[in-house]
């Protein structure tokens, strides 16, 4: 486990690794770095309109959606309304397979879903 930490609310779909095929030209981490966003930064980073998080050491996660809450170490978590519609849901989703279906696998598309996630990503 790391020793910094940053706490997130995040409208995303949780993949595991399986669920990503490495093409020629890509590897799926190469790929994911433009999107991951940088815990000791306040901005949060997008790609596309997606942020990607995930668990580096156990690789626990990998959360592909829209951050829609983020603090820092010592700051907390600021307060948030989590007004989350079945649409805002769907339109992560279809985010997700716009701009990454490329590099999942069949049944990954298939079973692709987006709750809310509130949790402390240590790094």
């Amino acid at each position: 486990m790391g020793t910094e930490q940053t706490h997130y609310v995040i409208v995303a779909a949780n993949l595991d690794e399986n669920g990503f095929i490495d093409t020629d030209d890509d590897n799926i981490y190469d790929v994911l770095e433009s999107y991951h966003d940088n815990g000791h930064e306040h901005t949060i980073t997008e790609c596309n309109g997606l942020t990607c998080i995930y668990d580096g050491m156990n690789g626990e996660y990998i959360l592909i959606g829209n951050v829609i809450g983020k603090g820092l170490e010592f700051e907390g978590m600021p307060f948030v309304e989590c007004r989350i519609s079945d649409q805002n849901k769907e339109d992560v989703k279809e985010k997700i397979l716009e701009h990454l279906g490329k590099f999942l696998t069949d049944e990954a598309k298939v079973n692709l879903t987006v709750s809310v996630y509130a949790f402390t990503h240590w790094h």
